[in-house]
């Protein structure tokens, strides 16, 4: 290493701060690879041009923390780049993006420390930040808006028994697979879905949707269609005649107008 200790990385000003480690290819000295603070960078010329893997969400956290929220969060302190909170899962498709994160709080000494999640719920969080005093955040409204998008998923789905009794059938069937939303037994389901969201279309027994255990329901729709179940709410369309028709992922509405087009008379 200190015969190649000339490469000019100081003087390449796109290149991060706070270098942890470099590479040099013993075949290529010429091709680098630096991980810093600010992530991973790669030069094909000795360092006279850095290429950003901006392919790769990476960051360096402190210390991480998590509360008890369905799906629970994540939350902890950066290097260099504040203090955040995330979700460990999330209702739509594609995954978790980088929009899902909400930046906790961000100090001058731009450097997040440590996040302590408190609360009955563990939804206030209190931010240490280097260099910045302590601030102190409340998300109720983010359990609020989750309790609500349950909500809706049930009385949508109602609301298409009730307005289209007569040309779809809609059957429930509760699955404890994603983050164990369904943890009560067959009773204490039907019991809960009626009286929190007036459900009244048919609910099954619970069965397991996914894993080695799958419902062979589930395995004959997923060989059909060539999806499983992301989430909670995915629907499948069947024929009256048995044959599979759609797969609709849990974001898509009960209510969507292709879903409600498939009921009409061709």
């Amino acid at each position: 290493m200190a015969a190649r200790a000339s490469i000019p990385l100081a003087s390449t000003r796109a290149v991060h701060a706070d270098h942890h480690a470099l590479w040099i290819d013993p075949t290529n000295p010429r091709y680098l690879v630096n991980g810093n603070d600010g992530g991973i960078y790669v030069s094909r010329d000795g360092g006279d041009n850095w290429l950003f893997t901006t392919g790769l969400p990476l960051s360096q956290f402190y210390h991480v923390r998590h509360d008890n929220d369905a799906p629970y969060n994540v939350y902890g302190g950066l290097q260099d780049n504040g203090s955040w909170r995330g979700p460990s899962s999330v209702w739509e498709g594609g995954g978790i993006r980088n929009q899902h994160w909400n930046e906790v709080n961000f100090g001058l000494g731009r450097k997040g420390w440590s996040v302590a999640v408190g609360g009955r719920d563990l939804a206030l969080s209190h931010v240490g930040v280097v260099f910045e005093s302590t601030k102190s955040t409340h998300y109720e409204a983010d359990k609020e808006a989750l309790r609500k998008k349950i909500q809706g998923a049930y009385e949508e789905l109602e609301k298409l028994h009730e307005q289209y009794s007569d040309k779809v059938e809609v059957l429930g069937f509760p699955a404890n697979n994603f983050l164990w939303q369904e943890p009560g037994d067959n009773d204490e389901i039907a019991t809960f879905c009626e009286k929190n969201y007036g459900v009244k279309f048919q609910m099954f027994e619970k069965i397991s949707v996914k894993g080695k255990d799958k419902h062979p329901l589930y395995r004959w729709l997923e060989a059909k269609s060539g999806k499983s179940p992301s989430w909670n709410f995915c629907k499948y369309l069947i024929s009256p005649d048995g044959k599979f028709v759609s797969y609709y992922p849990a974001k898509v509405s009960p209510l969507d107008r292709d879903i409600i087009s498939q009921l009409q008379p061709k």
